[in-house]
């Protein structure tokens, strides 16, 4: 009898449940440390464009490890398959879009809007940049 620990058939809508959490947390722990996650959140063209340009590279790498035929690109390949494929592999790519999109907003939210200024009020900017990325 194989009992996973993981359902396949919940897994979607159990990350999707997980990721928007993430927003409430953010919110209680800006409430306990009298920071507001929303505060430097802004929308401009230029911050979208930035956004869009830093993406690139990022894209473009992620396509040249998908010819890439070495021996540890593979096996990642496939852990990846063999864990998250049997919970994704029937979504739609926009399914998996705005999974994506719930996790970028609420991990800002939590990492950028709470944990990295209250790390900086504490211990200064430098100190809130690194200790926020390496607890993200």
């Amino acid at each position: 009898m194989d009992k996973s620990l993981l359902k396949f058939d919940d897994f979607f809508k159990s990350a999707c449940y997980f990721e928007a959490s993430l927003v409430i947390v953010a919110v209680f722990l800006g409430w306990v440390a009298d920071i507001d996650p929303l505060e430097n959140i802004y929308f401009s063209e230029t911050a979208i464009a930035y956004g869009v340009i830093g993406t690139v590279p990022l894209f473009l790498m992620f396509l040249a490890l998908e010819k890439m035929q070495g021996e540890s690109v593979v096996n990642i390949r496939k852990l990846l398959l063999n864990t998250l494929g049997p919970g994704l592999h029937r979504y739609h790519w926009t399914d998996l879009f705005i999974l994506a999109a719930i996790a970028g907003v609420s991990e800002e939210l939590l990492f950028r809007g709470v944990i990295q200024p209250w790390i900086e009020n504490s211990w200064g900017i430098t100190a809130g940049l690194i200790g926020s990325n390496i607890v993200f």
